[in-house]
């Protein structure tokens, strides 16, 4: 197989894999995965002693 053979099987792959990427597969086939959410950072944080006593002066100013 010379020179021109061995470019006409190149050829003949990168015209398959062209019309098999535009034509033949759509954009729905491939799997789409959201982002994972991040945890809140004020979840994350301590409740010293102080802000507990905050929380209850808040909850008494509600009632």
């Amino acid at each position: 197989m010379g020179r021109k053979g061995l470019l006409a099987i190149v050829l003949l792959s990168l015209f398959i894999a062209f019309i098999l990427k535009f034509f033949w597969l759509t954009p729905y086939d491939e799997d789409v995965y959201l982002p994972v959410e991040k945890p809140v950072a004020s979840s994350l944080k301590i409740i010293h002693p102080g802000d507990q006593l905050f929380i209850r002066i808040l909850k008494a100013e509600d009632k």
